[in-house]
């Protein structure tokens, strides 16, 4: 079987990382690397408690790299994506976790699905509160990359821990955008506009907290993202019915 780097970012959640990197030692899946981007200042208290989480948990896995600055979220991905040696690539979020299965059922999922490489997949979410209790499930299916395009226009259909993929389409698009917001809906416009496919599997291979902390989506900066996003959807409208282009602009 082929590698998978697995990215996780990190940014003052030292005490969610721990669960984030043991979900991913977990998996059944054996051929892996984790990457680790440290978005932390150096020799801020968060730098240090996450070197010492990555130094207690000592697997030979693990690739940890420390920013100089805090870059944000997309650069730190696309950090991790030019450091990784795995034909595949896997994000998760520093403050999310993997079931154990994920990498395994995906990598099958793929090379049943997507015959010489030329798209993406996306599992399903449980999303859980603080205390680890069900919210709700995502259940969104994807046929193809045309069905793909009118939904990732609509409202997007994933998140960015779903996703599935080789590096060398990340590497083809040029990575994550610099954004205040939406950076995998942007990444898999981006995509989908290089006419890739697009798959969903009805699995839920990701377990996504919600938490009462702030979050930029509670925040001014994402408004300034959304408008930037919704111009975005307006020039790449032209292919859809008039009824779709209300729906969205609505």
């Amino acid at each position: 079987m082929e590698k998978i780097s697995v990215i996780i970012p990190t940014y003052k959640r030292a005490n969610y990382l721990e669960r984030a990197i043991k979900s991913v030692l977990a998996q059944t899946y054996e051929n892996y690397e984790i990457i680790i981007v440290d978005d932390n200042i150096g020799n801020t208290f968060e730098r240090r408690e996450t070197e010492k989480i990555v130094k207690n948990i000592d697997s030979k896995k693990i690739i940890y790299i420390k920013n100089i600055e805090n870059v944000g979220g997309a650069e730190a991905r696309n950090i991790g994506i030019k450091n990784a040696t795995g034909k595949y690539i896997a994000f998760l979020d520093d403050d999310d976790e993997y079931l154990p299965e994920k990498l395994e059922k995906q990598y099958k999922f793929y090379k049943n699905t997507c015959l010489n490489d030329e798209g993406f997949i996306f599992c399903q979410a449980i999303v859980v509160d603080e205390k680890g209790k069900k919210i709700l499930t995502t259940n969104k299916q994807i046929k193809n990359k045309e069905e793909a395009k009118k939904e990732i226009l609509k409202n997007g259909f994933t998140s960015t821990g779903c996703i599935f993929l080789p590096k060398e389409i990340l590497e083809t698009v040029g990575g994550f955008e610099k954004v205040d917001c939406g950076q995998e809906w942007l990444l898999m416009l981006k995509i989908l506009k290089f006419n890739y496919e697009c798959y969903s599997m009805n699995e839920i291979l990701l377990k996504y907290y919600e938490h009462s902390e702030e979050r930029i989506s509670t925040s001014l900066k994402k408004a300034r993202g959304e408008e930037k996003i919704l111009a975005i959807k307006e020039k790449n409208l032209e292919k859809l019915l008039e009824k779709e282009k209300e729906e969205i602009l609505y």
